[in-house]
């Protein structure tokens, strides 16, 4: 398992995955309203460092009670607009 740490300024980070070889970059930065994070990615092509093939962004936000965790991710081909989806999941604090 490999973890990666990134700053909450967006300040971008990179790093080449080996399993498929791509260039992969990453940025989080505070929501404009403060309390939420929103991740984005940009994946290169397989094999093409160079060349951007999708685009993700996540956006974490916690409910003002506190006991709900929502993540909307979504996931789009730079070289596709047909290729979109949207997946959005709400984790509850069960005490």
């Amino acid at each position: 398992m490999s973890s990666e740490t990134l700053s909450l300024d967006g300040k971008v980070k990179s790093r080449i995955s080996t399993n498929p070889k791509r260039s992969i970059k990453a940025a989080i930065v505070w929501g404009s309203d403060k309390k939420s994070l929103i991740e984005n990615w940009e994946l290169s092509a397989e094999g093409n460092p160079a060349e951007t093939d999708f685009k993700i962004t996540e956006n974490f936000s916690l409910s003002a009670d506190g006991k709900t965790l929502t993540l909307e991710k979504h996931f789009a081909s730079v070289k596709n607009a047909d290729d979109q989806w949207v997946m959005k999941g709400e984790y509850q604090k069960t005490q």
